[in-house]
């Protein structure tokens, strides 16, 4: 099976690499310019000249897909000068911003797709909506206090809400995206006494969940989306635990009637709605396993054999609570559930609800620290997993496929981002310790090794010795260095290098 190199390595600068949500482009910061390529051809597509002086970005955002594609970006720059970026609030400054998705209305103005941008003062003391369509650049809504950010319901009806807090008092907003524009429908004041830290939707957007971390432990509040539980603000069920002081680390809906959260003891717990939050399961950690199936990376990084039962796992024992906790936790299909803990982050555990023993039904344990793992809502559980230094494939209880990835003057890969990804397929956008950034295919199945070379003709004067003044994209990454046989196809290593630091002359 191969993996094939399908660039060779670009520097950025300041934020990392981010791809569009349609897959088609990639989009990062390199000096003072905005760089575009296609994820498909990495051919460059536009280089936008940010200043002539050094400026700093904060964040690059694309816009949702509209009809199959995204084609606007915002960035923030700490310069206004720049015409294109939002600039920053004179008094309290640019926290971060996000797009609206379209709304409910296909007005044809000089705008498609997304057209309204929410954006987030310091010190989570204003939320501002810039309409794109709106001359001279006002805000049509605005928000004191926001305590979320925005929460977008995915049932067709265009609506967003968003926690704040109104006179000392926390309130749930409503509002009615119409594309342009935003209009407020319904303020619904929570009760008294509620610690309101963020606001979670149900699958089909039927509940919405707040959630509140105090010094008294976990505390959640269910309410219905639509109707007089919302505008009333009485909650339908409530939940509170006192186990943990410093609440709950991460938060997800299992279905409508399922909610999991982990917490710092390094528990993860399932609630039952129908039966008014009942804790219906608890998932407990033990550096010892027994009675699970465990797969173990080589020293190597090229491969993963099964281990035998018990098996103890390499933990951190001494981190304080506050530092600990369930920091990874991903629900698939309902059944399935991974998780990984602070103090083992080299180790991904796969839990089933259908398994009528209290252990896990699988784990994968790395040489590094897990950076990224995607958990694809597929029939079987599939988890493509990258951590420091190789990119595994672990599907349902087979043994994972690994791919090792040396990077040069002992660099890490430091995160990693999905282009496109199919049932036998992922192409990954990788970032390095040295921000540098480089993309990967891999294929599943069992297809014959095919690398493919990548060379971009650039004749600007860093060809001639001087440092990159856009980005690199010099040669290419050889691939496919070891090989091994498995229940699904072969493996290959990847080597990659910076080209400028492998090729300088020491001084003498």
């Amino acid at each position: 099976m191969p993996i094939e190199d399908r660039s060779s390595l670009f520097s950025y600068s300041q934020c990392r690499p981010v791809v569009s949500p349609c897959s088609n482009y990639i989009a990062f910061i390199h000096g003072s310019k905005l760089v575009i390529r296609s994820t498909k051809s990495l051919e460059r597509i536009r280089t936008i000249d940010l200043s002539e002086e050094f400026i700093k970005v904060v964040q690059v955002t694309w816009e949702h897909k509209y009809h199959g594609k995204s084609t606007k970006l915002i960035f923030d720059v700490e310069d206004q000068s720049v015409s294109v970026s939002v600039e920053e609030d004179d008094i309290f400054g640019i926290d971060r911003f996000e797009w609206l998705p379209p709304g409910s209305i296909p007005e044809e103005t000089a705008y498609t797709g997304c057209k309204q941008i929410a954006i987030y003062s310091k010190c989570a003391l204003l939320m501002k909506v810039l309409s794109l369509d709106q001359k001279g650049g006002k805000f049509h809504v605005e928000v004191e206090k926001p305590l979320s950010g925005i929460v977008n319901r995915d049932d067709g009806s265009h609506v967003w809400f968003i926690a704040s807090s109104i006179h000392g008092k926390p309130h749930l907003q409503q509002f009615f995206n119409e594309g342009s524009y935003s209009r407020r429908i319904i303020v619904s004041e929570l009760p008294t006494g509620v610690i309101l830290d963020n606001v979670l939707l149900s699958p089909s957007s039927k509940w919405i969940l707040s959630m509140g971390n105090s010094l008294s432990g976990v505390k959640f509040q269910l309410f219905l989306t639509a109707g007089d539980f919302l505008s009333t603000g009485k909650p339908l069920l409530s939940y509170v635990s006192g186990a943990d002081p410093f609440g709950a680390t991460c938060v997800v809906f299992i279905d409508d009637e399922t909610v999991c959260f982990g917490d710092h003891l390094e528990q993860v717990h399932i609630l039952s709605v129908p039966y008014g939050f009942d804790e219906v399961e608890t998932l407990i950690y033990q550096p010892i396993v027994e009675n699970t199936t465990v797969f173990r990376q080589s020293s190597d990084g090229c491969k993963y054999a099964s281990r035998p039962s018990p098996f103890s796992i390499t933990y951190l024992p001494d981190l304080p609570m506050e530092r600990k906790g369930i920091k990874l936790l991903r629900c698939i299909g309902g059944q399935y559930i991974w998780t990984i803990t602070e103090t083992m982050p080299t180790t991904l555990f796969l839990w089933s609800r259908s398994s009528e023993t209290k252990h896990p039904l699988g784990i994968m344990v790395t040489n590094t620290k897990i950076v990224e793992v995607f958990t694809p809502n597929s029939v079987e559980p599939l988890a493509i997993v990258v951590s420091e230094d190789s990119i595994s494939i672990w599907k349902s209880q087979l043994e994972p496929l690994s791919f090792p990835i040396t990077l040069s003057s002992d660099l890490v890969l430091k995160g990693a981002e999905i282009i496109v990804m199919d049932s036998n397929y992922v192409q990954l956008s990788l970032w390095t310790s040295s921000k540098h950034f480089f993309t990967v295919d891999v294929r599943f199945a069992g297809v014959k090794q095919n690398i493919g070379e990548h060379m971009e003709q650039d004749e600007s004067l860093m060809r001639r010795g001087s440092p990159a003044y856009v980005d690199d994209s010099t040669r290419v990454v050889e691939l496919a260095k070891a090989v091994q046989q498995n229940e699904w196809a072969q493996t290959t290593g990847l080597q990659v290098d910076d080209t400028f630091q492998g090729r300088a002359q020491r001084l003498r």
